[in-house]
């Protein structure tokens, strides 16, 4: 995405893979843009900034970025482990009409309904065979 069109105060779209959010511009140079993030993330209760360089990649936000980042330090860039770097794009919506103002963000795998199903049949499986271990033990251990 090409930042030289953006203003302070868009709501912009960034993703990183399957990942996305949204944020608001706070401020636009000619050489980056930094945005805020429009949810708040973490135990520090102050509001998440990254930085994209003019082509809307991520780059160095160090110093005023306090969130997660893609090896899973505090020392890297901004991103989701696993997802790669945030990106601004203009090809995402995160809004319908019928949803109003609430943004409507991407699921990722793990929060899916078949993911779901999926985990409940294995956990169920496990301990119906746990209960026939302790069954079987308790059988032989009493001489039947």
């Amino acid at each position: 995405m090409d930042t030289k069109t953006l203003k302070v105060g868009q709501v912009v779209n960034m993703v990183a893979g399957m990942c996305a959010e949204e944020g608001k511009v706070i401020e636009v140079t000619p050489s980056n843009v930094i945005v805020q993030l429009t949810r708040i993330y973490g135990p520090i209760n102050e509001p998440t900034l990254i930085r994209f360089d003019a082509n809307g990649k991520v780059c160095d936000s160090s110093d005023i970025y306090n969130g997660p980042t893609l090896d899973g330090t505090y020392s890297s860039l901004p991103g989701v482990r696993d997802h790669g770097p945030w990106e601004l794009t203009d090809v995402l919506s995160f809004r319908s009409s019928e949803e109003g103002t609430e943004p409507r963000r991407f699921q990722t795998p793990h929060r899916s309904v078949l993911s779901r199903f999926f985990r409940f049949v294995f956990w169920t499986v496990i301990v119906i065979e746990a209960v026939g271990v302790c069954a079987v033990v308790f059988l032989k251990a009493s001489g039947r």
